[in-house]
């Protein structure tokens, strides 16, 4: 419920607001992969290039909607009630205790972050950017949790590996916030001697997914794709 009244919210006033240019390049780009350019050869990025996470997104969205503009408002909404959700799961994912109390920072951080600079206004403003980033790194907190509770098997280290792949193309934005303390946290487990195995295996994930992600960058731009 609070997953879909915080989409709701986030598209509501995120209508009424213009885009600005930053999100019209991504949409340019966006309707370029979704006309067959997927390396969007000819075009030139910052390291924020967001491939993989805003634009695929918005070419999947191009493939279903009419209007190339509500792409910009629903792409946005459909992230905020993502990250909604996986903040959901992660406050309510204690086995020991269920009470809806669990969720009381998730509705707080839903309810102040709308009065960012005194209105939900200003606050919508920002929200397209970085969010499919944001909503990126939580799947990868979920997916890290995991291989470092030793749960989840295979389907736990496939993922972190992918998503790591992904920020590693796509933002470095995430590295601060998910990537690096993952890999910290992994080598303290090393350190301690805390499940170590199960550290050494998480640290080793996120290692080869930084090297298959250089690989496929420098591929792209061999082949004539975005840099």
């Amino acid at each position: 419920v609070l997953s879909l009244l915080g989409g709701a919210l986030c598209y509501h006033f995120g209508l009424r607001f213009l885009s600005d240019s930053d999100q019209a390049n991504a949409l340019f780009e966006a309707q370029d992969m979704a006309q067959g350019n997927f390396l969007l050869r000819g075009w030139v990025n910052s390291p924020d290039n967001f491939w993989l996470i805003d634009l695929l997104g918005m070419a999947g969205l191009l493939r279903l909607m009419p209007n190339p503009m509500m792409v910009l408002h629903v792409l946005p909404a459909v992230w905020w009630g993502g990250i909604t959700g996986i903040a959901c799961y992660l406050a309510w994912n204690d086995g020991r205790n269920r009470s809806w109390r669990c969720l009381l920072p998730v509705m707080a951080f839903s309810a102040v972050a709308p009065l960012y600079e005194e209105g939900a206004l200003a606050f919508i403003t920002y929200a397209p950017y970085h969010v499919g980033t944001m909503f990126t790194a939580l799947l990868g907190i979920v997916a890290a949790g995991r291989v470092l509770d030793g749960m989840g098997g295979k389907l736990a280290q496939a993922s972190l590996f992918v998503l790591v792949s992904i920020i590693f193309i796509s933002d470095p934005f995430a590295v601060c916030c998910f990537v690096a303390p993952v890999c910290l946290i992994s080598l303290w487990r090393v350190w301690t001697q805390d499940q170590a195995e199960r550290g050494v295996r998480c640290f080793v994930l996120v290692v080869m997914a930084f090297v298959v992600a250089m690989v496929i960058k420098a591929g792209i731009r061999v082949d004539g794709g975005f840099h």
